[in-house]
């Protein structure tokens, strides 16, 4: 299988697949078939800066280790952290 396109709404790709021809020029309505032609795959969008949000992960778990004694992240299992 060879990625062709990518849409943001799954009805938009079953228009887009169930108009293509298959293999030898075969037509069928790919979007219900179980083992078609074509097939459509479902993908994580992400729509966000994700070093951004890393680093506010990061900054944020350091800022709350800082509040913790020695004796607190020994008892947590954070030593060494």
């Amino acid at each position: 299988m060879i990625l062709d396109l990518t849409f943001l709404h799954k009805h938009d790709a079953a228009r887009y697949i169930d108009n293509q021809p298959g293999v030898m020029g075969r037509r069928a309505k790919w979007s219900n078939e179980k083992y078609g032609d074509w097939t459509m795959k479902e993908v994580v969008v992400i729509h966000y800066d994700v070093i951004e949000a890393g680093e506010k992960q990061v900054k944020l778990k350091l800022a709350a280790l800082a509040k913790l004694t020695a004796e607190e992240k020994e008892l947590l299992g954070l030593t060494d952290v």
